[in-house]
């Protein structure tokens, strides 16, 4: 099993090492745009490198782990999955509102 990165545009951290420009954040996830290419593109180069894996040893087994795409479902639409999104302003400008676990 080979997991692929999640998307580094959506992970506070990120967001506050490296702000960026307004208009470089997603309108519904407020992500990072820039940030989640560069996972898009390592994703894509990983999956690519297993098929030739899969090609060159048939008999193994090699699977792709898909973690992007779930992430980017539960930040955009965050009440389906049980938590909320943050309306907390943040100390670091610009930051799209996070996403965060419900409180207990």
């Amino acid at each position: 099993m080979a997991t692929g990165m999640p998307p580094l545009g959506c992970a506070p951290y990120m967001l506050a090492t490296f702000p960026g420009a307004p208009g470089d954040y997603e309108r519904i996830t407020g992500c990072n745009t820039r940030l989640n290419g560069l996972a898009e593109l390592h994703n894509g180069e990983l999956k690519r490198t297993l098929d030739e894996l899969r090609r060159a040893h048939p008999r193994k087994s090699l699977f792709y782990g898909d973690i992007y795409h779930p992430v980017i479902a539960a930040v955009a639409s965050p009440a389906k999955f049980g938590t909320h999104r943050s309306h907390t302003p943040s100390s670091v400008d610009p930051i799209p509102l996070s996403f965060c676990a419900p409180a207990r």
